[in-house]
């Protein structure tokens, strides 16, 4: 059986014999193809003589005068054996059927080929490189999976959190909290959020601004300032100075503790703290405020005072009952004195100071040095 492969001069593998390239290294073969021995095949039967179909030969005639009539007999005989050549071309009539048969004979078996070559590559490639790669691949999937994994599964936390710290309390209104979150990152740029509410009843956020304090309204789109000294008359804020200083929400969540400036210079301030339901104002205490961990610390007239960080009074007493106890005692002296006077009793003078009793016994006071008188000797020679 006639091989229709050949190794390829480059990689030696077996590929079609007429193929001008390899399909295993894609190296020029230069093989001759199908077109050129088609070509070949052509010109090689175009250069064969026709089929001529053989004549009878004529016995040589005896020299007699009676011989012309044979040659007259023999025309029509050359005349009947020329109607039998018309079959002269079904040879050629049947090469080109050969050609047409072999032409398709050959393109069966090239497309058989090139199916089982097909085949062949993949399989290789399947072999080799899908092996290689293999190990590769299945590393970087499983991390991505991994990877995936976490991140969904840190969404799903981060989105049941939020579902169940928002469904705790039915009367959290989400589109108000929306418009807070949002405002909220405005002010972030230009100042200081203390507390937003995002409820059906307090739909507002406290923040620090510009030395004053600000209340922005999630349903009335309305940003105000909140005047402390408006709200309550007790209440004092140097807003030429530094104004309201900080602001802190309660634990509870039920006030707003308020630390303002009274005085210039900050030499006192004063403490109050705001209802977050009505926003009424409650003045606590003034004097140097501090504020730490267990909640605020009071110092004034010499006297600390306590309190936690609601705004409760812990230990000390506040600045008002203070200034009630001095002006206590300045009202209760000249009583004290009046009665004194009233019993006949006099009133000893003040005792004089120290140094008015003591006087100086020696005379200290400076004094200009005489100069001593030198006498020179001559010196004898």
């Amino acid at each position: 059986m006639e091989r229709n492969t050949k190794p390829c001069p480059v990689c030696g593998k077996e590929i079609y014999l007429h193929a001008r390239l390899c399909p295993y290294c894609q190296a020029e073969t230069k093989f001759v193809s199908v077109d050129e021995v088609r070509a070949q095949q052509s010109v090689e039967t175009a250069d064969e003589p026709d089929p001529v179909v053989a004549q009878p030969t004529e016995a040589p005639l005896p020299q007699e005068e009676p011989a012309a009539p044979a040659v007259e007999a023999a025309e029509p005989i050359a005349v009947e054996t020329a109607e039998p050549a018309a079959p002269v071309e079904d040879p050629a009539e049947s090469t080109s059927a050969d050609e047409e048969e072999e032409t398709a004979s050959w393109r069966s078996r090239l497309t058989a080929w090139w199916k089982k070559d097909s085949s062949l590559i993949k399989r290789e490639y399947t072999e080799k490189i899908g092996r290689r790669y293999s190990r590769s691949t299945i590393l970087i999937g499983s991390v991505i999976g991994v990877l995936s994994v976490i991140v969904l599964g840190i969404f799903i936390a981060a989105q049941f959190q939020r579902h169940t710290v928002y469904n705790i309390d039915p009367s959290v209104d989400g589109w108000v909290k929306q418009v807070l979150d949002s405002m909220d990152q405005e002010v972030s740029l230009r100042g200081t959020t203390v507390a937003k509410f995002p409820d059906k009843d307090r739909h507002y956020m406290f923040y620090l601004q510009d030395k004053h304090l600000h209340v922005f309204d999630a349903k009335q789109h309305t940003d105000e300032i909140f005047d402390i000294e408006e709200e309550n008359a007790r209440a004092v804020v140097d807003y030429t100075g530094s104004g309201v200083l900080n602001a802190y929400l309660s634990p509870n969540g039920k006030f707003v503790i308020v630390i303002a400036s009274r005085a210039p210079g900050n030499s006192e301030c004063g403490l109050y703290r705001i209802q977050t339901d009505t926003k009424i104002v409650q003045y606590l205490d003034r004097g140097r405020v501090t504020p730490d961990k267990e909640g605020y610390q009071v110092q004034s007239f010499g006297r600390v005072a306590r309190y936690d960080a609601n705004g409760e009074r812990i230990t000390g007493i506040s600045g008002d009952e203070a200034e009630r106890a001095m002006q206590q005692r300045q009202t209760a002296r000249p009583q004290r004195e009046s009665s004194s006077k009233s019993e006949g009793k006099e009133v000893s003078a003040p005792a004089p100071s120290v140094t008015q009793q003591i006087s100086p016994k020696v005379d200290l006071t400076p004094k200009p040095k005489v100069p001593e008188k030198i006498t020179i000797k001559p010196v004898e020679p």
